[in-house]
């Protein structure tokens, strides 16, 4: 894990506010939307986490020494097995918080993995020119350019209106689904563009490939990520999927 970078006073008091939920919905939306945007953000959020989770064990044992300080004082080994059976249990509490605490590492650590690849090969469809459109019609190429200015809310809301009429339309199902994925949504983006990566007949078909794979990656599904990714026929597909076997 690289952290060749450095939290300042701030960045630490926003990143504890937020693991710790002490920010409104407003404030976490924004948040997540600049680590969406920035990699060492999110590095240094996993940082945070990681120890805060370190405290929260450290705490745990130290609770735990001066319990066991304390029952050694007002209750001295004479009194049998009690004693010894409750700091046994106590030791099987502290081995499971810390086995928990592992766990959540090593699982944040892989998830953050694949998040850091997907950050790195992601990059939104660039979209078509109006004129490339569906022809002269007004409301796709408007919500085309909500889509190439970065207003993906905007787009997804009107081409969903629009798909209600043509819902076979493969240009727009794929636009829908790039969009989906731009705004973050990658279950929904799934599912419109794997329609389209599912026959190399259809236009779109190597993009659609390309993103299902990075969307399915991002998700932390590699065995079934993979696949798509080769389909792609892009450059840099043979680089990321030698970094996920």
């Amino acid at each position: 894990m690289d952290t060749n970078y450095t939290i300042s006073t701030e960045e630490f008091e926003i990143i504890e506010q937020y693991l710790l939920s002490e920010i409104n919905a407003e404030e976490r939306l924004a948040f997540e939307n600049k680590m969406s945007e920035d990699i060492s953000l999110a590095s240094k959020v996993n940082e945070v986490k990681l120890l805060l989770t370190g405290i929260e064990t450290a705490s745990l044992k130290e609770r735990l020494d001066n319990y066991h300080i304390n029952i050694k004082k007002n209750h001295p080994l004479t009194s049998g097995g009690k004693v010894i059976s409750l700091q046994r249990k106590l030791m099987v509490a502290a081995s499971i918080a810390l086995l928990a605490a592992v766990s959540v590492w090593l699982y944040t650590l892989k998830e953050n993995k694949y998040e850091k690849l997907y950050a790195a090969y992601y990059k939104p469809d660039p979209g078509l020119m109006s004129a490339m459109g569906l022809g002269n019609n007004y409301l796709f190429n408007k919500a085309m350019l909500d889509y190439k200015t970065g207003d993906y809310k905007k787009a997804i809301d009107e081409w969903g209106r629009l798909k209600t009429g043509m819902p076979q339309n493969d240009t727009l199902n794929y636009f829908l689904g790039a969009a989906q994925q731009a705004d973050g949504n990658s279950a929904a983006a799934i599912t419109l563009l794997k329609s389209m990566a599912s026959d190399a007949a259809k236009p779109f078909y190597n993009d659609a490939c390309w993103y299902t794979g990075l969307a399915l990656l991002k998700q932390g599904n590699v065995n079934e990520a993979i696949p798509y990714l080769e389909k792609s026929g892009r450059p840099e597909s043979s680089e990321l999927i030698s970094q996920l076997k």
